[in-house]
Order: structure tokens, then C-alpha cells, then sequence
């Protein structure tokens, strides 16, 4: 949104105030300096994309931080992930989870991902 050259290439203003983009005020206060998104209106904004990614991410960083918790006082580094063979299996299987509801459409549709 903000600086790859095919997307709407939004101030940041624009972006955080986007919940107050209306059909009258689009042209004149949201649209951006790509001039191709002028016809999206304020619908360039309920993209699922961002919100998909968003979801990974945070995924990846709870299973990431659910492998650092495996000592209070030593990192990971020092005491291994895989001496808790069942914390490895339920990362793998919450993983598995994850692309089960990014891939399979039925729940990619529940969960409003795209």
C-alpha cells in the first residue's frame, strides 16, 4: 500500500485513516499517487491480502515463541526445542492447521481470508 509501485501507493495518513473514506471524498483526500486504483474507490481498501499475511505472521511468531518457552531462565539456543517432542508436535500439527485454513476455500471463507 504504501511503497510497491503497483499497489495504491498510499500516504500513511491515508492509510490510517482509511475507515473514513467515503464515494464523495475518495478522489480528493484518499486516492494515492497511483492513478490506476481511481476506479477501485474506497474499496481499495477491503483487500483480504494484507489481512491473510498478517494472520501468518503472527502464527509463525506464537509457534516461534511457544519454542522459546520451553526453559524460563535459558534461550532456545542453549536448551534444544526438540527435547520436547510434544511441543515439536504441536507446533507441526498448528502449522498444519494454519495451511489447512489458508488452502482449504470452505474455511479460508470462514475464517475471511483470501
Amino acid at each position: 500500500f504504501l511503497f510497491y509501485n503497483q499497489g495504491p501507493l498510499l500516504s500513511w495518513t491515508q492509510l490510517t485513516t482509511f475507515m473514513q473514506c467515503t464515494p464523495e471524498n475518495f478522489e480528493s483526500e484518499y486516492l494515492g499517487e497511483n492513478k490506476r486504483f481511481l476506479s477501485e474507490g474506497c474499496d481499495v481498501f477491503q483487500d483480504d491480502r494484507p489481512m491473510t499475511m498478517a494472520l501468518s505472521v503472527l502464527v509463525i511468531i506464537e509457534l516461534l515463541n511457544a519454542l522459546n518457552s520451553i526453559s524460563e531462565d535459558q534461550s532456545i539456543l542453549v536448551m534444544p526445542p526438540w527435547r520436547n517432542v510434544y511441543l515439536i508436535a504441536a507446533d507441526t500439527l498448528s502449522l498444519a492447521f494454519h495451511f489447512v485454513i489458508l488452502y482449504v476455500p470452505f474455511l479460508a471463507d470462514l475464517f475471511q481470508l483470501e
